[in-house]
């Protein structure tokens, strides 16, 4: 448990001012574990929310996890505000 909040807190720290490839400014992250795997989620602010936007989250987990993502889901919880989720 500790190690998890380590992680999320270093996590955080890191994505305050990272941005994709569309400018989306990652807001907050969230990382667990479930059935021995990571589950990632991050909170993105995008300056659109069309299919371009939703290509770059792809692309952002491809890269954080250097390829190994499983996309769960890619939701838009406002206007411009986006969530994607994926367990490696």
């Amino acid at each position: 448990f500790k190690e998890t909040i380590d992680y999320i807190n270093n996590l955080v720290g890191l994505l305050v001012n990272a941005y994709v490839e569309t400018r989306c400014l990652a807001l907050s992250a969230l990382v667990s574990k479930q059935d021995g795997f990571a589950i990632y989620s991050f909170l993105f602010q995008t300056p659109d929310t069309s299919n371009g936007a939703a290509d770059a989250l792809v692309s952002f987990a491809m890269n954080f996890t250097d390829g190994e993502a499983n996309i769960k889901s890619i939701n838009r919880i406002s206007s411009n505000i986006m969530q994607i989720t994926f367990t490696v």
